[in-house]
C-alpha cells in the first residue's frame, strides 16, 4: 500500500485561428473528436520524448487509464570477472480519469514528479499531445487545473504590496459553469468571437487595490479550470523584493491510499468524487 497525489484540469476545445480545415460543428461533436484522437491506446512522440496512452476502462462518457513516459534505466549486474552495462527500456505510468461528460471536461491524474517534475510541464505536454491529434480537425486543446479556492486570497492578503494582477480567461466552451464571469465573457465572444480574455491591472508603487466583491466571479472561474492568474507582491521584511505568483505553478492535490485489492478505476472514481465536492 501506498499514497498518491492527484490533481484536476480542466480541457477547453478552441478553434485554431487562419486552420484551413477547421469545421465549424456542434460541441457534442468536438468531444467524440477528443475521445477519437486522445482517449485510445496510441503512442506519441514530442520532440525526443515518447509517450504511450494506453485505456484500461470505460463506461458512457468517463474513462481511466494511464499516460506513461518512455525512461531508459541502465543495470550494472556483476558476474565472475566483469561488470557488465545493461541498459532497459521502462514505461512508468500516471493513472488517470477523464469525463468527457458535457458541462465536466475534467481529467484526474495522478502527480508523480519522478514521471512529469512539474505541473505546468504536465499540463504543456497533455496540450500538445491532444492538440496535435486535433490538428486535423482545426482545433487544439488547452487544460487548466483546478486551484485550491484559498490560494488566490491567501496571497494577496499574505502580501505587503501589489504591483499587478492579471487574469487570463478563457472564453466559456463546454463549461457549464453558471456565474456572471461566465455570462460576462459569453457575451464578449458573441461581440468579438475571441476565444481568451486577458485583463491586467497595475500599480508601479505596489498600491494596487484587489476589492474581493468585484474580482471574485472570476478569481472562482479560473480557479475552477476556467483560466489562470498571476499576481507579483512585494515581500514583507527589510529586504522588499518583488515575487510573482501563478496559478499555473499551482493545483488543488487530494491524496489518497494505493491499496493492493483495490482497481484502478474504484480508486479513481472517490477522488474524482472528492474534487467535484470542492468544486461546488
Amino acid at each position: 500500500m501506498s499514497m498518491a497525489k492527484y490533481i484536476c484540469l480542466r480541457f477547453f476545445i478552441v478553434p485554431m485561428d487562419d486552420h484551413l480545415f477547421t469545421q465549424t460543428v456542434h460541441d457534442d461533436q468536438k468531444l467524440i473528436w477528443f475521445k477519437e484522437e486522445f482517449l485510445e491506446n496510441r503512442d506519441h512522440k514530442l520532440a525526443s520524448q515518447e509517450y504511450a496512452v494506453r485505456i484500461t476502462e470505460k463506461e458512457d462518457n468517463v474513462f481511466w487509464g494511464k499516460l506513461s513516459r518512455k525512461h531508459y534505466h541502465a543495470m550494472h549486474p556483476k558476474t565472475t570477472d566483469d561488470i557488465k552495462d545493461i541498459v532497459t527500456e521502462d514505461w512508468p505510468y500516471l493513472e488517470f480519469l477523464c469525463d468527457c461528460s458535457p458541462g465536466k471536461q475534467l481529467i484526474v491524474i495522478e502527480y508523480n514528479s519522478t514521471v512529469i517534475y512539474k505541473i505546468s510541464a504536465m499540463r504543456t505536454i497533455l496540450d500538445s499531445l491532444v492538440s496535435r491529434a486535433m490538428f486535423h480537425h482545426g482545433y487544439s486543446v488547452r487544460f487548466e487545473p483546478i486551484i485550491d479556492d484559498t490560494t488566490f486570497w491567501s496571497i494577496v492578503e499574505g502580501s505587503d504590496g501589489i504591483y499587478s494582477l492579471t487574469f487570463l480567461l478563457n472564453s466559456p466552451n463546454l463549461f457549464g459553469a453558471e456565474s456572471e464571469a461566465d455570462k460576462a465573457l459569453e457575451h464578449l465572444r458573441g461581440i468579438f468571437n475571441n476565444t481568451r480574455v486577458k485583463v491586467t491591472f497595475d500599480n508601479e508603487s505596489g498600491r494596487l487595490k484587489v476589492p474581493r466583491k468585484d474580482i471574485e466571479t472570476y478569481r472562482e472561474y479560473a480557479d475552477k479550470g476556467g483560466g489562470e492568474w498571476t499576481i507579483t507582491t512585494r515581500t514583507k521584511g527589510k529586504k522588499r523584493r518583488k515575487k510573482k505568483h501563478s496559478s499555473t505553478q499551482r493545483a488543488l492535490k487530494i491524496s489518497a491510499e494505493k491499496m493492493n485489492d483495490q482497481t484502478l478505476a474504484t480508486r479513481l472514481k472517490a477522488v474524482y468524487m472528492n474534487f467535484l465536492s470542492k468544486l461546488k
